[in-house]
């Protein structure tokens, strides 16, 4: 009993974690986002994540970050595996890969494996995905699925990578994107300040 809820306190930890806010198309709609941009992904992607579902992802983001005339453009897509199993063996190899040129973004898909599912039995938290830093270049997101996972039946890899790359961009955990929006405009304006130079 007392195995079950902790594992229940954990999963419900994971959850709250993994917003940046509730949209409020009315305040989304009144901030004036500037000229449209173009972001460039590159992706590290485990040989058991498929193309076709980096490809679904990268789609998911676009379809995200439309109503700020941000392009989301996959620039590269390799087979990498993950640098670690952690979240800080993970982010730790990542942060020492260098950033490919041409790329805006960094992200590492990762799978899953036996060891997954051997950490999911044990009362710990699960990390989906990470950013090296707010603002920063680097990401990863477990693509792979595991039955076992509470947190990513409710957050699946989609959600995932939404959620970390509005990191990326500036926002932080919030109840609601109010914030965010504002923080998207001035990430905006200096992508485009800096494009017209």
């Amino acid at each position: 009993m007392l195995r079950a809820s902790l594992i229940c306190v954990w999963a419900l930890l994971g959850i709250a974690c993994t917003t940046v806010g509730s949209h409020d198309l009315k305040a989304q709609r009144a901030i004036d986002y500037g000229t449209p941009t173009t972001v460039r992904v590159c992706v590290l992607r485990e040989a058991s994540i498929p193309v076709a579902r980096v490809e679904a992802l990268i789609s998911s983001l676009q379809e995200e970050m439309t109503p700020y005339g941000v392009r989301v453009e996959l620039a590269r897509v390799e087979v990498a595996p993950r640098g670690g199993f952690t979240v800080w063996g993970i982010m730790g190899a990542l942060q020492s890969t260098e950033l490919p040129a041409g790329c805006d973004f960094l992200l590492q898909l990762v799978g899953r494996h036996m060891g997954d599912s051997a950490w999911m039995l044990l009362p710990l938290p699960e990390v989906l995905g990470a950013v090296d830093a707010i603002g920063g270049q680097r990401l990863y997101v477990v693509a792979g699925y595991n039955p076992l996972s509470l947190n990513q039946r409710v957050s699946p890899p989609a959600e995932i990578l939404k959620h970390e790359f509005y990191h990326l961009l500036g926002c932080e955990h919030a109840m609601d994107m109010g914030e965010c929006y504002s923080l998207m405009a001035l990430w905006k304006r200096s992508r485009t300040d800096g494009e017209g130079e």
